[in-house]
Formats: structure tokens, sequence, C-alpha cells
């Protein structure tokens, strides 16, 4: 009974470590689990206060609103629109180009013949950042006529006659002290003589239009003024500073209708453009 009771005895005892490691295994292997899971101890789960947060967006401001911040560091700057390379003899301008973080706007005055590219220039130079802030950088050109604005401009366009602005020419009309600025003019009609004559005939100098309408618009296309020309020819508005289109409606018996004109209109209540409508009369 000995003998056959041995083998048994050495088999529990061989069976008891086996199963024992089989348990151990099956432990660590839980344990593994339980540590690679989400949000165990083991793991360094983000919270809210670790978590990255994107930064807030920074809001610059536009070009069109940094030329308004420096137009209104100088009553001398009122009435001055954006430079227009379409549009010839306009002395007045501002410019708004980038640099680094933010804008630079160049403003320049000019007067004296400006048709012709303006005998006299001033320009001043100005940094807004893209958070507002302004500073001016430098200033240059000829002296200023007046301490209480700059020389109005002298702007031109097509082949209608040269705009003249205050201070350039006597103006057809009288010009009141206040309640402008004052857009005139004198609408003509010419030829009126077939064949030109030198030296020029008197008879033969163009005609007075009566009764044309000028309509004003302002760069936009609205219309903000408008006149009628009288027995001589000539007219007179109130209008607002700042560049304008002028142009004339169509004449019963007149085959030509003038071009419109753009013209920059001086600031000031007594200060005046001159803009001169010429129509054809379709002789030759």
């Amino acid at each position: 009974m000995r003998i056959r009771s041995r083998p048994v005895a050495l088999a529990r005892l061989w069976a008891v470590p086996g199963l024992l490691l089989a348990v151990l295994g099956l432990l660590l292997g839980l344990l593994l689990v339980a540590c690679s899971a989400p949000g165990s101890a083991g793991s360094a789960a983000p919270t809210a206060s670790s978590a990255s947060t994107p930064a807030p967006a920074r809001s610059f401001i536009a070009a069109a609103d940094a030329a308004a911040i420096v137009l209104a560091q100088d009553p001398r700057f009122s009435g001055i629109g954006a430079r227009d390379p379409r549009m010839v003899g306009q002395g007045s301008w501002y410019e708004v180009t980038r640099a680094g973080a933010g804008w630079r706007v160049t403003v320049q005055v000019g007067w004296g013949d400006c048709p012709a590219g303006c005998i006299n220039r001033h320009t001043w130079e100005y940094v807004v950042g893209f958070d507002g802030a302004v500073s001016k950088i430098g200033e240059t050109g000829d002296q200023l006529a007046a301490a209480s604005g700059p020389p109005a401009s002298e702007p031109a366009a097509s082949s209608q006659p040269s705009p003249t602005a205050g201070g350039s020419g006597a103006p057809p009309v009288p010009i009141p002290s206040s309640g402008g600025p004052w857009l005139v003019g004198v609408a003509t009609a010419g030829p009126v003589c077939p064949v030109e004559r030198i030296p020029p005939d008197p008879v033969c100098a163009p005609r007075p239009v009566v009764g044309a309408t000028i309509v004003v618009l302002d760069r936009g296309g609205r219309e903000i003024a408008r006149a009628t020309t009288g027995a001589d020819g000539t007219y007179r508005v109130a209008v607002s500073a700042g560049s304008v289109r002028v142009q004339a409606a169509p004449v019963t018996g007149l085959m030509g209708t003038p071009a419109p004109i753009d013209a920059v209109v001086p600031a000031g209540s007594g200060a005046w453009l001159r803009v001169d409508m010429a129509y054809d009369t379709g002789i030759r």
C-alpha cells in the first residue's frame, strides 16, 4: 500500500506549485491591463487645467480704418480722398500700404498747376499698428501757404477745360463767404464757325448753353447735387468737400454731351472749384 500511494502523493506535491504559478500569472496579466487602461492611476489623463487651449484671436484693423485714423490727426486733411491713378491732376490724396505689424499711411497735398503734375507738394508719413496706435514718422515738402488748411489742389480729367480751384483764377459767378464749398462753372457749345480763324474771331467764340443740367456725384456714384445753367451758361451749387464726378445732361439741338469730369473739391465754407463743361455743336 505504501508503494502504490507514494506516486500519488508526489503528483499532488507537483500539482500545487503549478496551480500557484497559473494563478499568479493571471493576476499579473489583470494588473497590467488595469494599469494601461485610460483613466487609471498609472496614466496621465488630461485635465481641464493641463489641457492646452487655443490662444484668443487678435482683432486687426483694416486699411480703411487706418486711413480714417490718420485723416483725423490733422484738420488740414479734411476732404482728402484715396489716391486714384486714373484721375488726372489729383494733387491731394492718401495711400495705405502694409508695413510690418500695421499699415503705412501717406498723405500728400499738392498745389500749383496740378493738371501738369503739381508745382508744390507737402507729404506726411504715418504708421498705424494693427491695434490702432498711430505715430507720425516723417513730414517733408514745400511750406504750406496757410496754417488753417492746405492749398487747394487743381485736379482735371479728359479733354474738358481744366477745373480750377479758389485762388488760381477768377470764378465765373460770385462766391458767397459761407454755405459752401461751392462748385461753379460755365457750359459752352462749339465750334460756332465751320472754319477756325487766325487771329480768332470773337463771333466764332463758343456760345453759352442755357438750361443745361449739371449733376454732381460722389465717389460711390450717388447724386449729391445738381444745378441748371443760366442765360450766360454759368452755374453754382453747394457740395461737400472731397472727390466728386461732374457730368452734364444732354441738351436738345447739341450733338455731343460733355464727358464726365472727376475733381476734388477743397474744404471750407467759402472754398470753390470751377469745372467748365463743353458741348459739341456738330458744326464742321
